[in-house]
């Protein structure tokens, strides 16, 4: 009984003694006050104030800190640098003694850390720790110091710290010169054994554009070399996103939208599993790990060659990626767009806010814009809002198209250009992925060079500001509901003496010209400019299995056209046609093809020809005079016998053959055309 009577008294004994050597410590600290505060104030360089300070002994002897607040730089911010509602400083005990203060354990309950950087590229955390005056006067007065003593003064200022701990923080990260302005909540922040001359530990997890936590960091920093720049410290970290809203990344970083037109800005989710990251805060390497955006898994390795400004190298790739899953505004038409077998490699730099995107594209097979593909390739470079594409190659509508182009949104209306060559593509096809609804004018496989220019967002802005040039031809293909051959001839019934020039006969011997629902043609050829709201076509010509056309003209994008053409009939079949109207004779070529001037004007798809009247009588008086004299006297003046004699005139009498042959030609006319 009596040991444990023994005992008691020793142990209230002792804890009379700490309640006395805390009282005693309060006391001490109390009337030291200002002066810990002014040396604190000395050490960071910035304005220091607290509510209440008193001891703690929780966790070793250390001072806690009501209502702390550090005030920041007015240069950056005019409020202050961090406020918590509560600070522990665990310090060393012998030090204390002696009026020096050495931290052991930092913990911060509840802070608020506001980071500013300027527009010249400056933190406002760079100056804590810098006494100016001081500093100018070693200038001044003091030796260069060599990279041991800097150490030295760095390691004095910042002695080793077992923990530093943050918990329920929040971050406020406002840059000036990237325009960025972002929130981090729920931040919880642990680094051991801070120190210079060994690695330490740190471990964040943090709420991004969350409530709850979903940034996950651990690793190690370090160890400073003494003299160095932090910069330099090596690094090794994991870091884990579960999920990150893409949506909001534009709302903090202004500059960086303006970069980019509003569909192409990035939406969804984003998951990241143990990215590990080996480097420094100026180089690092990003080791491939896989990153699951909507419902993509994307593997991903890159190289941060610069954390300021951001600059790195990557490798990606993946299975599938739908845009849908990360692309916001997409149109209904492109909800189904899937890219296959995605690889890339590039770079990209973030600098002032804007971004500068090099890189190549392969994609063994995919849908885009409701168009099948197959084997893309592209070099995209994008820089300060314009972005050109080099070298890009696709199979696609059973073809193959090459292109290069530019799309500029640096001023308030876009600027885009481009050229292209395509090889064999279906037109059907075409049509079926612009607008499956559409009615079909044109079928066949079309080959073209083009060049084109224009400017303006919508396509009613951008129509009557494109210009360009180029030539096209269609192989293998059909005017559809519309059969141009059987049009003209239609229109050449209509002329007294021709009303039935096309017999019954021809027209079973020759179906497809004269029956048929389409036009078919084996070549549909020309070259043309775009200009005006308007496509000019020059040396347009079709070439069909008993018919060539040939004409000039224009068509427009309300599909309206207007062209002035001739038709020109094989021989065989120009034959045909002779033996069953003698008449038509007269309306032949020099290549004995019977030939028809026509206009086909209106809206497509309907339209009909109209026969050329002017031109039609220039190809009569053609005909005529090449058939000569004496048959237009056989045919129109009986036989030979009874037809004005034919000698040659004098030359007196040139002028007045000339009239008479004139004439007969003007009277052959009225007789066969009944005018």
């Amino acid at each position: 009984m009596r040991k444990w009577v023994i005992a008691g008294v020793v142990l209230l004994s002792l804890g009379a003694l700490g309640a006395l050597a805390l009282m005693n410590l309060n006391s001490l600290i109390n009337r030291n006050r200002d002066y810990l505060l002014n040396q604190a104030q000395q050490a960071l360089g910035r304005k220091v104030s607290v509510e209440e300070i008193e001891v703690t002994l929780w966790k070793g002897i250390g001072l806690r800190l009501k209502n702390f607040a550090l005030s920041d730089d007015p240069h950056f911010h005019s409020g202050d640098f961090i406020r918590a509602g509560d600070l522990q400083v665990n310090v060393k005990f012998l030090p204390l003694l002696r009026k020096e203060l050495q931290i052991k354990r930092l913990i911060l309950h509840d802070p608020v850390i506001e980071i500013v950087r300027d527009k010249e590229g400056k933190f406002n955390f760079s100056g804590i720790g810098k006494r100016e005056k001081e500093i100018d006067d070693k200038k001044e007065k003091a030796p260069a110091k060599n990279s041991r003593d800097s150490g030295e003064e760095k390691g004095a200022l910042f002695p080793s710290i077992s923990l530093v701990d943050i918990s329920r923080g929040e971050v406020h990260y406002l840059d000036r010169k990237a325009e960025i302005d972002l929130r981090i909540k729920a931040v919880d922040f642990r680094v051991k054994e801070l120190g210079f001359d060994k690695p330490f530990s740190v471990d964040l997890a943090a709420a991004l554009f969350s409530e709850k936590q979903n940034v996950k960091l651990q690793g190690n920093v370090g160890p400073i070399r003494p003299g160095g720049d932090f910069a330099d410290a090596p690094l090794e970290v994991t870091i884990s996103v579960d999920p990150l809203d893409l949506g909001r990344l534009h709302g903090v970083m202004p500059g960086v939208d303006r970069s980019f037109k509003r569909d192409f800005r990035l939406t969804g989710l984003l998951r990241v599993k143990d990215l590990q990251v080996k480097g420094t805060l100026k180089r690092a390497v990003l080791k491939e790990t896989t990153l699951n955006l909507g419902n993509s898994r994307i593997r991903l390795a890159a190289q941060i060659n610069r954390f300021s400004p951001l600059t790195f190298s990557y490798q990606l790739s993946t299975p599938e990626v739908k845009p849908a899953h990360f692309q916001a505004s997409l149109p209904d038409e492109r909800k189904a767009d899937v890219i296959k077998n995605l690889s890339s490699e590039g770079s990209l730099t973030a600098k002032d806010g804007k971004l500068t995107f090099q890189g190549k594209v392969t994609s063994s097979q995919g849908t885009l814009y409701r168009i099948g593909y197959k084997d893309l390739i592209a070099t995209i470079l994008s820089e300060d809002k314009t972005t050109s594409i080099r070298n890009f190659r696709v199979t696609a509508l059973n073809g193959s198209l090459q292109a290069e182009g530019e799309y500029s949104s640096s001023s308030s209306v876009p600027r885009f250009s481009f050229t292209s060559k395509v090889q064999g593509l279906d037109l059907k096809e075409l049509y079926r992925a612009l607008d499956p609804k559409a009615s079909r004018d044109i079928q066949g496989r079309i080959n073209a060079n083009l060049k084109i220019s224009g400017s303006g967002k919508e396509w009613k802005e951008i129509k009557p500001t494109l210009r360009g040039q180029g030539q096209a031809e269609v192989l293998e293909g059909a005017l559809l509901n519309f059969n141009l051959a059987e049009g003209v001839s239609s229109s050449v019934t209509g002329i007294p003496g021709l009303t039935s020039w096309i017999s019954p006969q021809v027209r079973q011997k020759y179906p497809a010209t004269f029956e048929a629902k389409d036009t078919v043609f084996n070549e549909l050829t020309g070259l043309f400019d775009l200009e005006d709201g308007r496509m000019k076509v020059k040396n347009f010509r079709i070439t069909a299995a008993d018919y060539t056309v040939q004409g000039n003209g224009w068509v427009d994008f309300d599909r309206r056209i207007d062209f002035r053409s001739t038709l020109a009939f094989s021989q065989r079949l120009s034959t045909d046609l002779g033996h069953a109207a003698r008449e038509v004779k007269y309306l032949f070529n020099d290549q004995n093809q019977f030939e028809i001037p026509f206009a086909l004007t209106g809206t497509l798809p309907k339209v009909k020809p109209k026969l050329d009247s002017n031109y039609l009588s220039q190809l009569i008086q053609r005909g005529m005079v090449r058939k000569g004299t004496e048959e237009l006297k056989k045919r129109f003046f009986g036989s030979k016998e009874s037809a004005p004699p034919e000698e040659p005139p004098p030359a007196d009498q040139k002028k007045r053959n000339k009239g008479t042959r004139e004439e007969l030609i003007r009277k052959g006319l009225e007789k066969l055309f009944g005018r």
